[in-house]
């Protein structure tokens, strides 16, 4: 199949991804593999309730919108039963570490996994049907955990640890977004000024100020222990920091929060390269980790420049090119380029990693979410998730290990010669094969 590129029809895009997110579903959730920049999970492949439900609940909500099709509200109050299924007693979801699975107590992922909920939430509340009523508990029952678990009353912000002073902002922002959408439905304005606005703060505090480098002025710190700032850059952590500050301005009225937005955008535009790509790590004196770049998380920066800059979509236009290409065959879109040159920083060699290849649905659903934002009713209302899931096979190699990725409706495999190396049934908890070459960290 010829890939498409920005010009192409996006609802046959949307179409064939939304269909692959359906070819992931095992019978309570979404499952899969996850190669990260932290590290990978190749060998849990079950449910994971993590960040995925951010995007995807929220793509199905941007196609019922646009298309008044009942059968998207479905599949988002589908995906929502999946969150409610996976919460335990004290509040907190099974599985919800990603990379980490299937840990709990995930970072961001249990406030995203909320923010999903109660957006639903809001549009189940319009049509007046109540099983708002319900998500509306799950979501208030992960946000207390959370802030009764992580709140650092001594500093008036959120822990990342709750047995180490830690603070990581682009976590804190995906929290003090669902707080405050969990204010606005639940009329609790104070749930803002005690919780939201310190945490908004918080981030504005590790932020480089105009007096900064140049190039580095509206950068946000990856994180701190104590008051000391970890000198790292992630532009698209950067980026996920955005849409919070963006609405502190909104429910406060006070513009140093869209002023910090603003900066932090600026930051993440001037270090995408002359090709588009955005660097997975900038750190001080210009000194940049260019790989893996992001292909399918990219979906986050692009919303993150829409949401501040919606009459230029020049400044999309190239990065949703290079999102888009990267989709495959089977309708999935890669997760990287460059897994391979992680360490040694050179030019990657072809063919390309496995982990690159991998399409995964908790970086996927960023890409879904954006994708459907861009749709006009007429283009919503043709988009499916029931489509042939045309077989995807590539060349690629892993430590050295020269292979053959292979993906169907079924399974996903790497394979060197009559040698499986990795065999994954779609819906298993574990791999049937997983060759010690596989054993990543």
């Amino acid at each position: 199949m010829t890939q498409p590129d920005a010009t192409s029809d996006l609802a046959l895009v949307v179409s064939r991804l939304a269909t692959w997110l359906q070819s992931m579903r095992g019978p309570h959730g979404y499952t899969g593999p996850v190669p990260h920049w932290w590290q990978s999970s190749l060998h849990y492949t079950g449910i994971g309730i993590d960040w995925r439900y951010e995007g995807i609940i929220t793509g199905y909500l941007h196609l019922y919108r646009a298309s008044d099709n009942a059968h998207w509200l479905a599949r988002a109050c589908q995906a929502a039963d999946d969150i409610a299924r996976a919460q335990l007693p004290d509040g907190s979801l099974q599985a919800s570490s990603f990379e980490r699975n299937p840990l709990p107590n995930g970072t961001p992922h249990e406030a995203a996994c909320a923010l999903a909920l109660l957006r639903l939430v809001v549009v189940l509340q319009a049509v007046a049907d109540l099983r708002w009523q319900g998500y509306l508990a799950v979501a208030g029952r992960i946000i207390g955990r959370q802030l009764s678990r992580l709140w650092d009353a001594s500093v008036r912000a959120v822990r990342d640890d709750p047995d180490v002073p830690s603070f990581v902002p682009n976590k804190a922002a995906t929290l003090a977004e669902a707080i405050i959408l969990l204010a606005q439905i639940s009329h609790s304005p104070t749930l803002i000024s005690d919780y939201a606005v310190p945490i908004l703060d918080t981030i504005i505090a590790h932020q480089l100020p105009d007096t900064a480098d140049p190039r580095y002025v509206g950068a946000i710190y990856q994180n701190s222990f104590g008051s000391q700032p970890v000198p790292k850059f992630f532009p698209l952590y950067i980026a996920r920091c955005i849409p919070a500050l963006a609405l502190g301005t909104q429910v406060t009225g006070e513009p140093r929060y869209q002023r910090a937005a603003l900066q932090a955008l600026a930051f993440v535009l001037r270090w995408r390269t002359p090709d588009v790509r955005f660097p997975q790590v900038v750190y001080p004196h210009q000194r940049v980790n260019r790989y893996p770049q992001w292909i399918a998380a990219v979906g986050d920066i692009l919303h993150a420049i829409q949401l501040l800059a919606p009459e230029r979509p020049d400044l999309r236009a190239a990065s949703q090119a290079w999102l888009v290409r990267g989709q495959l065959p089977s309708g999935g879109i890669r997760t990287a380029h460059g897994f391979a040159a992680q360490i040694s920083q050179r030019t990657p060699p072809a063919p390309p990693d496995l982990r690159d290849l991998l399409p995964v649905c908790g970086w996927n659903d960023k890409a879904f979410a954006y994708l459907t934002s861009q749709l006009m009713p007429q283009a919503a209302q043709a988009v499916r998730d029931d489509l042939p899931l045309e077989p995807s096979t590539h060349a690629c190699q892993l430590r050295g290990v020269l292979g053959t990725y292979e993906e169907d409706q079924q399974q996903l495999s790497f394979r060197q010669g009559a040698r499986m190396l990795y065999l994954w049934r779609k819906g298993a908890a574990v791999p049937d094969v997983c060759d010690p070459v596989l054993y990543l960290k």
